[in-house]
């Protein structure tokens, strides 16, 4: 793994010392040096400063997270964020001065899970996030969540940094490299994949740009699944990803059996019968026992047990 030399130059001595602890033990990658100004600084990678000087590798310590921090040089970094984002949004910076990038070792497979509705306003989204959740809690395997509507309602039940997925998808579809975890907030119990409530390019996520995604989230080698919320939206590049993904888990209605059947059916077909799960409402009161079920469902078929 490449190693990254950081200098902290900060008004506050305390906060930097601090800082420099937290971020050594989220990440193995960065090495930290106390400095006292930014006279000697030419052997170092990247130094996040209070105040920037005219050199691009200087980063200016914010404490506000104001838009496009980190986009452009002069760059700018928020340094209250908790440290997992505060790094990735570090690489990120190394990663527009540099064109490198440094990444985790990993090659974990992730099992992708599609989460799908017969029609609008059953909540998917919530079921998406609490199954990925109860994967952590109870199984010990780590999730992330994509959202793949046009409206994205997850700020409703996790929180994450509004960002959208145009510069994502641009790298995808021109195969350059990038650090996948800056466009990733992480979460306690749930990461999540950051796009805006007005989602407007996710219909262009196709099934080849999606797992070109995948592999980028498995080198990482921190996520065991992938939870996808596609919501009632069947489109082609949707259906592919349905079709391509390890298990499928459609939320219906008692009131609506004719649609319910006819979505179910399909995608039945588009599963070959295999790794499927159908949820009844929101409201229904066995609805937390059907997490738990499906969850071990998964766990099990995906052979992680």
């Amino acid at each position: 793994m490449e190693i990254i030399e950081v200098g902290l130059c900060l008004n506050d001595g305390e906060y930097a010392v601090k800082l420099a602890e937290g971020m050594a033990r989220e990440f193995r990658g960065l090495k930290f040096h106390l400095l006292d100004d930014l006279n000697d600084i030419d052997n170092l990678d990247i130094v996040i400063a209070s105040r920037s000087n005219g050199n691009p590798k200087v980063v200016e310590a914010r404490l506000d997270m104001a838009d496009n921090i980190g986009e452009h040089e002069p760059f700018q970094i928020c340094i209250y964020k908790d440290c997992p984002n505060l790094i990735n949004d570090l690489l990120y910076i190394y990663f527009k001065l540099t064109g490198k990038v440094c990444r985790y070792k990993g090659d974990k497979k992730c099992r992708l899970t599609t989460v799908c509705s017969t029609y609008g306003n059953l909540k998917a989204t919530g079921l998406s996030v609490e199954l990925g959740k109860h994967l952590g809690r109870v199984y010990d395997r780590k999730s992330l969540y994509i959202n793949l509507n046009p409206i994205d309602e997850s700020s409703e039940y996790i929180t994450h940094e509004e960002d959208g997925l145009l510069k994502l998808l641009y790298y995808l579809d021109n195969s350059i490299d990038f650090p996948v975890n800056k466009f990733i907030t992480e979460g306690i119990e749930l990461d999540c994949l950051n796009t805006k409530i007005i989602n407007s390019y996710s219909y262009e996520m196709s099934e080849e740009l999606f797992h070109r995604l995948v592999t980028k989230i498995e080198e990482l080698g921190k996520y065991c699944f992938i939870i996808a919320d596609v919501g009632n939206h069947f489109s082609r590049h949707i259906r592919d990803i349905i079709s391509s993904s390890d298990y499928t888990v459609v939320m219906g209605s008692r009131n609506n059996s004719l649609i319910d059947e006819t979505v179910c059916n399909d995608i039945k077909k588009l599963k070959n019968n295999k790794g499927f799960a159908y949820l009844f409402d929101y409201e229904d009161e066995a609805y937390g026992y059907r997490i738990a079920d499906i969850s071990k469902k998964i766990v099990e078929d995906c052979e992680l047990v």
